[in-house]
């Protein structure tokens, strides 16, 4: 190769480095408060707060244990600063069914327990042929049937209203804040959370330092939500 070729080729290299590198410097840099808006979407195990609600009715039911209660949460931050949050219902009936199954080993036990100790027996000696007719005289025929008696009261309409929230957010110095009502301001009293974006692009909320986690949120966090993508 001729020596004025190789040159051309060096600064052929340059130049196309030089526009890369100007290129780069010119890119808009994403801000957090960019990257932020649109849907979010996590899934949560809600096991140990379901059994620790049921703890707290008496030591019947202090062995009880679930798992994989799952439910999904959506929240939405909008451009104008507002965001909305909402529990996904199907999810929530779907953990509610599996609770109820879940429940079924523990209803046996508390049915047969209550019989044996009715006939002055030991509750090992009594099988589910034993016990069932006893039931059937108050319309139950089958533990399940009564698990499902138990799930049908919690009606998974009413637990998402209730965990549906809307309100405004500010992010500052890390920390997410959000107001609790439409009408309300984000400010640095407001309830927060610490968040990052990962380097999968997705949104890690954790507890803020100096702020108080509610009661049963410690193991759900930290929460990691993945970005919905608009159809």
């Amino acid at each position: 190769m001729k020596k004025t070729s190789i040159i051309r080729l060096a600064a052929l290299v340059i130049a196309v480095l030089t526009a890369i590198a100007l290129f780069a410097g010119c890119t808009k840099k994403v801000t957090d408060a960019e990257r932020i808006i649109g849907r979010w979407e996590t899934e949560f195990d809600a096991s140990k707060a379901a059994q620790e609600a049921l703890e707290t009715e008496g030591e019947t039911y202090k062995d009880v244990t679930f798992s994989d209660l799952m439910i999904k949460l959506q929240i939405e931050f909008r451009e104008d600063g507002t965001y909305s949050s909402a529990i996904d219902q199907d999810s929530a009936k779907a953990a509610i069914d599996k609770l109820g199954e879940q429940m079924v080993p523990m209803i046996r036990q508390i049915f047969t327990a209550q019989i044996a100790e009715a006939l002055e027996v030991d509750p090992e000696t009594l099988t589910d042929d034993d016990v069932l007719p006893y039931l059937a005289m108050f319309g139950i025929t089958s533990y399940e049937d009564f698990a499902k008696m138990l799930t049908d009261e919690m009606k998974p309409e009413e637990i998402v209203e209730d965990a549906n929230m809307s309100g405004k957010y500010m992010l500052k110095d890390g920390k997410l804040y959000m107001s609790t009502a439409a009408d309300e301001e984000a400010t640095e009293e407001s309830d927060a959370n610490a968040y990052e974006f990962t380097e999968d692009g997705k949104l890690k909320l954790d507890a803020a330092e100096g702020v108080d986690v509610p009661e049963g949120m410690e193991d759900l966090l930290p929460l990691t939500f993945t970005k919905l993508v608009e159809e």
